[in-house]
């Protein structure tokens, strides 16, 4: 499953990523978005974009295009 397909409220851990630069998953990885890391999806911007995560130590808002581009599985 994607990322971009989780419901708001829904809670899933990171599997990995496809499709992604290298430039953006160095980031995605500097900020804690580490494989088997847990989220929270908090919401959707009223348009749809950005959508809005949390881990444990951070809160994010990410761009759909990247959402579509990270597996989770959903816990």
């Amino acid at each position: 499953m994607k990322l971009s397909e989780l419901v708001v409220g829904q809670q899933a851990k990171i599997i990995g990523y496809e499709g992604i630069s290298v430039g953006h998953r160095k980031k995605l990885l500097a900020m804690g978005l580490l494989p088997q890391t847990r989220i929270h999806f908090v919401r959707v911007a009223p348009f749809g974009d950005p959508l809005q995560i949390k881990t444990s130590n951070i809160s994010l808002a990410l761009r759909k295009t990247l959402a579509e581009k990270i597996t989770v599985e959903v816990i």
